[in-house]
C-alpha cells in the first residue's frame, strides 16, 4: 500500500485575524493525539517577513518537548520589495506513542502558515536526499531541481513551494490546487497578498533510486518562490533474488541457487546454499547474502536452482528478478 500520513495537524498559522504571529502564540502549535510508536512526525513551515535582513525566519520547531531536526531551509530576499521568504522542512524520528505537542519558534512578528504530520518510515537515518531553489519573478514552471540518486528505490518525498505573492496552483486558485505530477497534494493554500503565506506541499513514494524532482506549472508572473524536497527512507530496504523455479520445486528444501548476471558462460556464479521454495506458485528467494550491487532492483538474471539431496529435483536455466523487500 502507498505511504500515507497517519495523523496530521491540518493547515495551521497566519489568517485574516491574525495575519502576524510571534513565538508563543496560539496558532504555532498544535497536537498530533495517539501517535503510534515508532512513527515519525514531519513539520513543513513557510514563513514571511517584510525584511530583507539576513537570519532564519524560523528559529527552531520542537515535537514532543524535543527539538526537531532541519532537513532542508531554502529563505531569499528580494531587495526591490523588500520582503524576505523561507520555506523549511523539520523532523523527528521514531516517536513514541501517544499525543505529540508541536511548537514553532520564529523570528517574528511575521506570517506563517505550516502543518505537522506523522509517517511510518525508518526510525533511525531516514533522511537521505535534499534539493532547494528560489526563482525571483517566477513565469511558468518552477521546479526545485532533482536531488542526488536516492539511497534506495522506496522512500518518501515531501516537495513545497513557498511565494508571499502571486501564485495559482497550475492556473487554478483552489487551496491547495493541483499537485506537482505524480504527487498527491498535502496542504497549501493560495496567497491573498495581506494575510496567508500561499505555498503548496505534496508528497509521494519514490520507485527508483533516480533522484527526485517536483515541478509546480504554471506559476504566475512575477511569483518569488522558494522551493524545498526531502527524501526519507521509509523503512531499511533489504534486496534478495525472486526465482521463477516451477512447482516442481514447491515446498523442497536444501536447494542450492546459482545466478548470473550475463552469459554464464562469461562470468563467475553467485551462490546461495540451503534454501526453501515456497509451498506453492513455483518461487524461490535467495536469502542471506543480498545480490551484488551492481544487479540493480529490478534487473533480470540467469538463474538455476537444484536440490542436492531429497528428491534431487532442478530448474535448469530459469529467470530471476532483483527485488527489494
Amino acid at each position: 500500500m502507498p505511504i500515507a500520513p497517519t495523523l496530521s495537524t491540518g493547515l495551521k498559522g497566519s489568517d485574516s485575524t491574525n495575519p502576524t504571529l510571534s513565538t508563543g502564540d496560539a496558532k504555532l502549535g498544535a497536537t498530533l493525539t495517539g501517535v503510534t510508536a515508532g512513527h515519525a512526525i514531519i513539520v513543513v513551515t513557510n514563513a514571511f517577513k517584510f525584511s530583507t535582513a539576513s537570519g532564519d525566519l524560523v528559529t527552531g520547531v520542537t515535537i514532543g518537548g524535543s527539538a526537531a531536526t532541519l532537513a532542508v531551509r531554502r529563505a531569499e530576499s528580494n531587495s526591490g520589495t523588500s520582503h524576505r521568504t523561507e520555506t523549511c522542512i523539520w523532523y523527528a524520528l521514531n516517536q513514541t506513542s501517544g499525543n505529540k505537542a508541536i511548537a514553532i519558534a520564529v523570528n517574528g512578528p511575521l506570517s506563517i502558515n505550516w502543518h505537522g504530520d506523522s509517517w511510518a518510515i525508518a526510525t533511525s537515518s531516514a533522511l537521505d536526499q535534499t534539493a532547494s531553489s528560489w526563482e525571483q519573478g517566477a513565469d511558468g514552471t518552477v521546479s526545485v531541481g532533482a536531488t542526488s540518486t536516492l539511497a534506495q528505490a522506496v522512500e518518501l518525498a515531501i516537495a513545497v513551494a513557498t511565494d508571499r505573492y502571486q501564485w495559482g496552483w497550475n492556473s487554478g486558485y483552489a487551496d491547495p490546487g493541483n499537485p506537482p505530477s505524480g504527487y498527491t497534494a498535502l496542504s497549501g493554500q493560495c496567497a491573498d497578498n495581506v494575510n496567508k503565506v500561499g505555498f503548496q506541499s505534496a508528497y509521494k513514494e519514490t520507485s527508483s533510486t533516480a533522484g527526485v524532482d517536483a515541478s509546480w506549472a504554471p506559476a504566475q508572473t512575477g511569483g518569488d518562490v522558494t522551493a524545498v524536497i526531502a527524501t526519507f527512507k521509509i523503512s531499511t530496504v533489504q534486496r534478495r533474488l525472486k526465482v521463477l523455479a516451477g512447482t516442481a520445486m514447491n515446498g523442497k528444501t536444501g536447494i542450492t541457487l546459482h545466478a548470473w548476471a550475463g552469459n554464464p558462460k562469461d562470468s563467475v556464479a553467485q551462490e546461495w546454499a540451503g534454501l526453501s521454495a515456497e509451498a506453492s506458485g513455483g518461487i524461490l528467494y535467495s536469502t542471506g547474502t543480498e545480490p551484488p550491487a551492481a544487479w540493480t532492483t529490478g534487473a533480470i538474471v540467469n538463474a538455476i536452482a537444484y536440490q542436492p539431496s531429497g528428491t534431487k529435483q532442478g530448474t535448469g536455466y530459469v529467470q530471476a528478478i532483483v527485488e527489494e523487500f
